[in-house]
């Protein structure tokens, strides 16, 4: 009950005006003061008593940022976690580029404001539909985001490579499609994507790491989320489905309850009652 009434008294709490974009795109989005605090340490110290021009005028202006995108900061505020609509059955290839490309932008904006469970999130979904699209391949302009936004080995730049690879050796795309990514990157981006070929190739049944992403929690996720939620997130990601997340790879994929077999014969975690997904549960059992 405690922390549902902290959580009632932050809700009534004084409000604090966040103005995101500039010119014609601008939106407001209208935060309780000590929700925003306790949730968002960049908030916090922007509006810490008398140490920033925010905390006197009660206003946080963001003039470098997208207002589409921080609508999913406004969301994880409150809820802690991110929803993303179903795809649609019509012309769902379009709709599932446009989604990762949303999920980047996240991403991006998440490490900007150092919320990490908020890029956890959003590659959480990323990974998923990277996985379930097939052919679905990250276009020039959204490559180029990943590489000229992270620095190497950081989450977003591991999904990108793997995703190259995979591009690159399985699908046999031509190598001028990624020359954009390159041309905005340094060096250590080629040396990246001969590492990402060598770990491809010396484990190859995991490859690309997004298919299955708590397998490989330290490259794909941000690490030290604090109480983010993670423990949640995990399962309420990935909305639109009633499957639930396997909880050994972290993608859904059919996932039905494995309650009926005994712990001992399971290695998905120390409770028997967990969610599989299909290769998950031929390699369990």
């Amino acid at each position: 009950m405690a922390l549902m009434e902290e959580f009632a008294r932050d809700m009534h709490d004084e409000l604090v005006i966040v103005r995101v974009g500039q010119d014609d795109n601008i939106r407001e989005f209208r935060l309780p003061k000590a929700l925003l605090r306790a949730r968002i340490a960049w908030f916090d110290k922007a509006l810490h008593d008398g140490h920033f021009q925010e905390s006197a005028t009660g206003v946080i202006m963001l003039p470098e940022d997208d207002p589409n995108t921080f609508t999913a900061v406004h969301y994880y505020i409150y809820h802690q976690t991110l929803s993303f609509p179903q795809l649609p059955e019509t012309d769902e290839d379009s709709a599932r580029s446009k989604q990762l490309a949303e999920c980047i932008r996240i991403w991006i904006m998440g490490h900007k404001y150092c919320i990490t469970g908020l890029q956890n999130c959003a590659m959480q979904r990323a990974c998923a539909l990277l996985k379930e699209g097939g052919s679905l391949r990250m276009d020039n302009e959204v490559l180029k985001i990943c590489f000229s936004s992270t620095a190497p080995g950081s989450p977003l730049r591991s999904l990108a490579m793997d995703h190259i690879v995979d591009q690159l050796e399985v699908c046999k795309q031509p190598i001028n499609v990624f020359h954009t990514v390159f041309a905005c990157s340094d060096g250590a981006s080629v040396e990246e994507l001969f590492d990402t070929q060598a770990e491809r190739k010396r484990q190859d049944e995991n490859f690309p790491r997004y298919n299955s992403p708590l397998r490989h929690k330290h490259e794909m996720y941000v690490k030290d989320a604090g109480n983010s939620g993670q423990a949640d997130w995990n399962k309420n990601i990935l909305l639109g489905t009633t499957r639930g997340s396997c909880e050994d790879c972290g993608i859904f994929d059919g996932s039905p309850w494995c309650g009926m077999h005994l712990a001992d014969d399971c290695n998905m975690g120390e409770c028997g009652c967990n969610v599989s997904c299909t290769l998950c549960r031929a390699q369990c059992w």
